[in-house]
């Protein structure tokens, strides 16, 4: 095993490390947890009430003349109805649990990218993006191509200032070095 691989930076501690971009993924897992409950609630409160209504009309299809057989059914429904709120229930725990690995799903490349532009603006041309997610590929080359481009322009740009640099007195070199700068800067919009 290599040793960059020891190092506390590559260690992986997924559990620890579950909540990497907190806002985002608070958000994505309330906004779940919200819509499954209401839901829930909605479904039960339906079926509540228009049990209620046909049941107090006479009008439910299991009604008959007989008294005790009605009073069975109703039985069978106090079975039933717990029955389903204990089945929205667990459909909400696993909406929750669903939120929680969507969220991470959506975080992870959030903060890679956010690394990655951090490290970028603090200089550091060489920062390398990748992805385990296939999905994310292109994104990635893509990112990698941006560090490529602007570190091979700056690397042209401080090798002619050295050239410059070393051939003070040479005026030519410093025009035509000067002139490659130019051209460098011109691949680039500012404006």
């Amino acid at each position: 095993m290599s040793s960059q691989h020891t190092t506390p930076e590559y260690v992986r501690k997924p559990l620890r490390n579950f909540f990497i971009k907190k806002s985002i993924q608070t958000r994505v897992v309330v906004h779940l947890f919200v819509a499954m409950t209401f839901s829930a609630i909605i479904t039960t409160a339906l079926l509540s009430f228009f049990y209620l209504k046909r049941f107090d009309g006479g009008s439910f299809y299991f009604m008959s003349s007989n008294i005790m057989e009605d009073l069975q059914l109703i039985r069978v429904l106090s079975i039933v109805l717990p029955a389903l709120i204990v089945a929205e229930i667990s459909s909400i725990f696993i909406a929750l649990t669903l939120g929680l690995f969507t969220s991470r799903k959506i975080a992870v490349p959030v903060y890679k990218i956010e690394r990655w532009a951090s490290r970028l603006r603090a200089g550091k041309l060489n920062t390398y993006m990748g992805f385990r997610e296939k999905e994310m590929a292109e994104l990635s080359s893509q990112c990698n191509a941006v560090s490529e481009f602007y570190r091979e322009l700056l690397t042209q740009i401080k090798n002619s200032t050295v050239l410059i640099e070393n051939n003070r007195n040479d005026n030519s070199t410093i025009n035509t070095q000067l002139q490659q700068i130019k051209t460098i800067l011109d691949k680039v919009e500012l404006d």
